[in-house]
Order: structure tokens, then C-alpha cells, then sequence
């Protein structure tokens, strides 16, 4: 009987292993062989336009190299993070992000403080002073993760599809490639993965039972 159970297992992490070889896993993938961006049924006109896209049947996880191949990008940026991340692969999703160029989603209505605002881009930005000078710039680094904070809470409150992608994501970590070395991993320059740390720990505080909507205001 044991030896019959050690079989399945066995079995069970090599059909795992090949199933992280295709190029999208459909359901949330126990083995992640690389890094991998979630692609909805939102996406399926781009993909379908695209020729390294279009055998792909969303929704489902697809890797970050055939998307960067896809859209023409090299594998600089990928190639640097994991070697920032001792090779760890991680995840990630147009969803996870609060401005939306090549993928769509459509992002949640905010109210916060009482006031409503379009998205958390635009509650980000009204929070800026308009008035460009050093004191300012430091004043505001000093309070954006904060304000940052706040939007993604409320915005993963408002949309119940973002919120269950993210914590389907857990335990895997997030990291964002893009031009900005601060919010994300700026493919040359590495950076500090900021919106991805906030939504790691906002998944963190939803997988432990430890949020609480009195923890901000709608």
C-alpha cells in the first residue's frame, strides 16, 4: 500500500513537471518552473492577433518569455531578476497593475475617505503636489508608499476578481518588469519591487485571516 502511494506521488510530480513545461497552464500551477503572467479571457483578441499568441486558450498562466518574444521584447529584464532572485521564478498579472497599456482590465471604482475616484492611478496622482521642487519630491517620498498602500487596498476590496487572483498567487512571489526601478524591476537597472512587496503583504494579511476592512477608509 505504501509503495502503491509512493507511485502516485511520484507520478503526480511528473505529470507537474510537465505540465510547467507548456507554455500556459490553465489552472494555478503547483510546480512553477518559470516565471509566468496570468492571462485572462480579456486578453484572448490580443492574443489571437498575435502569431506567438494565438494557439494560447486563456485564461490561464503563460510564460514571461513567450510574452516577451510575443511583444518583442528581450529576455534582459527576466534573465537579471532571477539572477536578483537566486533563480526563484515568480508570477504576476495585468490585474496587479494600476496603469494598463498592451492588456485590459477593467479597474474598480474607489471610494476613499468618502471620495470617489476612477482607479488608483488617479487617487495616487491627486494625492502629488502639483508644485515641482526638492522639498516637495522629499516630502513625498516620505508618504507615496503609504498613499500606494491605500489605493491597492481598496482597490482589491472593490474587485473581488483581483482579490481572489491575488491570493490564488500565494505562497509564489510577485515581481513586476518595467521602467520604473522603484514600483518595479527595471530590466537594466534591477530595482526594489515596490508594488509588488505591498501586494505580497496585502496577500499575506488576506491569507492569514488578518485583514480587516476597519483597517482602512471606504
Amino acid at each position: 500500500m505504501a509503495q502503491t502511494q509512493q507511485q502516485i506521488e511520484r507520478m503526480r510530480n511528473v505529470l507537474e513537471v510537465m505540465q510547467g513545461m507548456s507554455d500556459l497552464i490553465p489552472h494555478f500551477p503547483t510546480v512553477l518552473d518559470e516565471p509566468r503572467i496570468y492571462l485572462s479571457t480579456a486578453q484572448t483578441d490580443i492574443c489571437r492577433r498575435n502569431p506567438l499568441l494565438s494557439h494560447l486558450v486563456l485564461p490561464g498562466w503563460v510564460k514571461l518569455r513567450l510574452i516577451a518574444d510575443a511583444l518583442g521584447h528581450a529576455h534582459t529584464g527576466i534573465d537579471n531578476a532571477l539572477s536578483c532572485t537566486g533563480q526563484l521564478p515568480w508570477l504576476w498579472a495585468t490585474e496587479f497593475e494600476n496603469v494598463h497599456t498592451t492588456w485590459r482590465f477593467n479597474e474598480p471604482t474607489l471610494t476613499i475617505d468618502g471620495v470617489s475616484y476612477p482607479d488608483c492611478e488617479t487617487y495616487y496622482k491627486s494625492k502629488q503636489n502639483p508644485v515641482h521642487s526638492a522639498a516637495n519630491a522629499a516630502a513625498w517620498d516620505l508618504i507615496k508608499v503609504g498613499v500606494m498602500t491605500k489605493a491597492i487596498t481598496a482597490k482589491f476590496e472593490a474587485s473581488p476578481e483581483a482579490k481572489r487572483l491575488l491570493i490564488s498567487t500565494h505562497p509564489f512571489p510577485l515581481l513586476s518588469i518595467k521602467d520604473d526601478a522603484f514600483w518595479g524591476f527595471h530590466p537594466v537597472r534591477g530595482g526594489q519591487n515596490m508594488l509588488a512587496q505591498l501586494l505580497m503583504a496585502l496577500r499575506k494579511r488576506y491569507v492569514d485571516g488578518t485583514f480587516y476592512r476597519s483597517n482602512y477608509n471606504r
